[in-house]
């Protein structure tokens, strides 16, 4: 691979089309069952509102990956102008329609990139999925004790 590897990132349409499948098969079966109006209305309010917080939740805090050669991970948030060096969190999650990785920035901030096979080409999605495999450092951090 040529290092560095930059990747683009976008929201993911299998995510969001995923949440809106759920929350409508909710909806579907609460018209099955004979309920009262009052009941029927605050339910649905509940998953619609829920479906509402969970797709905001969905919006990617990260505009850009930039894969380094010693297996560092820097990231660019969205209206940011210069990558930040982020340290991969143990835990990390990679398989060929989605990858789930934590990740901390220097001053703290922690960040959970899920990124599906279509936030990023298909080429891309590869090259991180053999990045936070084979080069990645998810060296734990050091416990606290006595």
């Amino acid at each position: 691979m040529q290092f560095p590897i930059i990747i683009g990132l976008h929201r993911s349409r299998f995510l969001d089309c995923a949440v809106l499948m759920l929350v409508l098969g909710i909806s579907g079966v609460m018209f099955v069952f004979p309920r009262s109006t009052a009941i029927l209305a605050g339910i649905l309010l509940f998953a619609w509102s829920g479906a509402v917080l969970v797709w905001w939740q969905l919006k990617p805090e990260i505009a850009c990956l930039r894969l380094q050669r010693d297996g560092r991970l820097e990231v660019l948030l969205h209206g940011a102008t210069e990558f930040l060096t982020g340290h991969c969190l143990p835990g990390a999650t990679v398989h060929p329609w989605l990858t789930a990785v934590r990740i901390e920035l220097p001053n703290g901030q922690r960040l959970t990139l899920l990124a599906t096979a279509d936030t990023m080409s298909r080429e891309a999605f590869r090259r991180l999925r053999v990045f936070l495999r084979w080069r990645a450092d998810f060296t734990a951090l050091p416990l606290s004790g006595p």
